[in-house]
């Protein structure tokens, strides 16, 4: 089956034909976010996004057999709102009625871009095969996903699950969220940066890949954090495996080994278990969407 997997970020929405049978993205295509211009805006680029691509495989709209979207934010038990985006700016968001208005002919799901990833290294990449396993996805914001009994969960009452909304320090600095020391704060970019605040954080991670020592120091203190955040989850879940993603993961080696051996020092158990890159990359958010209705 052909399906449509849009992901959209605050930054720009990015949308891709996939083979739902191998996770192959056909076609593909992105487009900036129009920041300040509402949410009609935001679904008619979706629509725009879509069509386009289909018109580029000399594909119909009817030949479409789903359309995932996958976004940055909290959604509705019923998956019909946004409960809140901080980096769209949307709360309170109808999201399902649009997008059905849109694509009336299609089924259609909406979920959050952590679940998608998940997903997406569920089904094709590094959690291929494993009953549990958590996502966590390290860039401007930390989001991610977990995979319990060999299924994507998607909370208790159908919340979902914000593992960048944990409390990692419950006197730290205040989050736009309105909680203070949330995970994002530490292990997101901004902690990153923090640490070096006269480098960017791409500069940042440029540097530990090429071993300077000062990047190096940097993710020391870094990775004193992610490892206590993932040693929660560890604690609580004792999943099989870990998946680091996003931008941060791009340096490699250093930051998995690192945090493998802070992870295994602060944990409870004394079990092995897997902390590795996430295999997906960019694509993750599209192909998770994509792939999505066979999954929620």
């Amino acid at each position: 089956m052909i399906a449509a997997g849009v992901d959209i970020g605050g930054s720009f929405i990015k949308a891709g034909l996939v083979d739902t049978a191998n996770g192959r993205i056909k076609a593909r295509c992105s487009v900036p976010f129009p920041k300040g211009q509402g949410e009609e805006a935001v679904w008619d680029l979706v629509d725009a996004s879509v069509k386009k691509l289909l018109r580029s495989q000399k594909m119909d709209p009817a030949d479409l057999g789903f359309v995932g979207v996958a976004l940055p934010g909290t959604l509705s038990p019923d998956k019909t709102t946004v409960i809140h985006a901080y980096n769209l700016n949307f709360h309170g968001t109808l999201v399902y009625r649009p997008l059905q208005e849109r694509f009336p002919h299609t089924p259609l799901a909406v979920m959050n871009d952590g679940d998608a990833a998940t997903v997406a290294e569920h089904q094709f990449g590094v959690l291929k095969g494993a009953r549990t396993a958590v996502l966590l996805t390290l860039g401007t914001g930390v989001g991610g996903g977990l995979i319990l009994n060999g299924k994507l969960f998607g909370g208790g009452l159908g919340n979902g699950v914000e593992p960048g909304h944990m409390t990692l320090r419950y006197d730290g600095e205040p989050h736009i969220c309105g909680n203070n020391g949330c995970v994002e704060m530490y292990c997101g970019a901004h902690g990153l940066a923090t640490e070096k605040p006269e480098a960017t954080p791409r500069e940042i991670i440029e540097g530990i890949r090429r071993g300077d020592a000062e990047s190096e120091k940097v993710l020391d203190r870094y990775t004193d954090a992610l490892s206590s955040a993932l040693v929660s989850i560890v604690n609580l879940l004792d999943p099989e495996v870990i998946a680091l993603g996003g931008g941060i993961s791009n340096a490699g080696a250093p930051l998995i080994d690192m945090t493998a051996r802070k992870v295994r020092e602060k944990s409870f158990f004394v079990a092995e278990r897997r902390i590795v890159r996430a295999s997906m990359g960019n694509d993750a958010g599209i192909v998770g969407a994509a792939v999505a209705g066979d999954c929620l």
